[in-house]
């Protein structure tokens, strides 16, 4: 008689995240998974994997279908507020979170967040300028206030029920422990094998940031960029996805005055040989993000190549350039000669070689293994 397969519940958004996800927990033996996502007009439109994914129309159909199945782990990727409803469902599966970094970190400013972990200064003078100047009327702030107060409700009773994190980089873990001392480790990373055979960029257009989120500070960029002589180089913004149409609106006109048609707003889902083609092209990368972000984006830059410029006194770019990666200022580094030469053969092997040992996609896969046993050695 064969043993029983363990059931694994995942709550997914419709990020192309979720394909690395699948492809990883997918290889562990003796588990059965289940990836459940609430979508837009029965739509999926970043997962790739459509046929691995379980589609509903409403959490309470996605909560519902969970407390059914009466799995063993549930993970939520990203505490999104779909994933904080699972303490309403389940009273005895193991919980999982693994962090994305939008759900650790909230700028200070913000009221009624006090279920983040993390919370910094996300924004530079010029962003939150724009910010600032787009405030909405009371009635719309009372009743962001509002909505703030029940996710930070719900975020705070989901944390006490989860027993397990992973963060997308180590020095995020022992932030978190101080707040939230229960919560143990899970080993996880989103790793795609096809990041380590990419050839190396051969070009000198700039990327900024990795998406349409605020905390890519892209006003602020744009304003640091325009002070320098780009010659011919494109200016790429990709603003697919997160951030308002509001937001992207002024990014895009910000970029078009000051670089004209050198500057390329990527507003379309793009496919990933497309995507990772556009960026061979991107020698260097300016991410003007306060926090954690990008990292999957970033190791994929890194190994093709590209030079990669953080704001100084960020933890991201601390952790980097520790671990021995050749990575760069903004405030020292971002001059004229610096995007306009590439990063040497030693630099470019040097940062693949850390990459290989940092990010291996096998190890990931062993580790993951590993915590998923662990968990369920626990509750048998």
């Amino acid at each position: 008689m064969n043993p029983r397969m363990s059931r694994v519940v995942h709550f997914v958004l419709d990020q192309k995240f979720i394909d690395d996800a699948i492809s990883i927990f997918d290889r562990l033996p003796g588990i059965q998974n289940e990836y459940l996502l609430v979508g837009h007009a029965g739509k999926i439109s970043q997962i790739s994997a459509r046929e691995r994914i379980t589609l509903f129309g409403s959490q309470f159909a996605r909560l519902r279908h969970t407390f059914m199945q009466k799995p063993d782990i549930i993970i939520f990727h990203s505490l999104f507020f779909g994933a904080s409803l699972v303490p309403l469902v389940s009273r005895h599966a193991a919980v999982v979170w693994i962090s994305w970094g939008q759900d650790l970190y909230k700028d200070a400013a913000d009221a009624f967040t006090s279920s983040y972990p993390m919370r910094y200064s996300l924004f530079m003078r010029e962003t939150r300028k724009w910010i600032q100047s787009h405030e909405n009327s009371f009635k719309s702030r009372a009743r962001k206030a509002i909505k703030s107060i029940v996710r930070n409700v719900f975020r705070s009773w989901a944390i006490r029920r989860t027993g397990y994190i992973s963060t997308c980089l180590p020095y995020e873990y022992p932030i978190i422990k101080q707040k939230y001392p229960h919560l143990a480790r899970f080993d996880f990373d989103y790793i795609d094998k096809t990041a380590v055979e990419l050839p190396r960029c051969n070009g000198f257009s700039i990327l900024v940031g990795n998406s349409a989120s605020i905390n890519c500070n892209h006003l602020d960029i744009i304003r640091l960029l325009a002070d320098r002589n780009l010659k011919a180089a494109t200016v790429i913004a990709p603003l697919s996805y997160a951030g308002s149409k509001d937001y992207v609106a002024a990014v895009i006109q910000e970029g078009k005055r000051t670089f004209g048609d050198k500057f390329l707003p990527l507003v379309s889902f793009m496919a990933i040989d497309e995507y990772t083609r556009l960026l061979r092209s991107c020698g260097n990368a300016v991410m003007g993000f306060l926090r954690q972000q990008a990292t999957k984006n970033i190791q994929l830059l890194l190994y093709q190549g590209t030079k990669i410029f953080f704001y100084r006194n960020t933890d991201i770019f601390e952790f980097f350039k520790e671990s021995g990666f050749s990575v760069f200022s903004i405030e020292d580094d971002l001059t004229d000669s610096a995007l306009s030469s590439a990063l040497s053969d030693e630099q470019v092997n040097k940062n693949q070689r850390l990459l290989a040992r940092e990010f291996d996609f096998d190890g990931n896969l062993s580790r993951v293994g590993k915590s998923i046993k662990e968990i369920l050695a626990r509750r048998n």
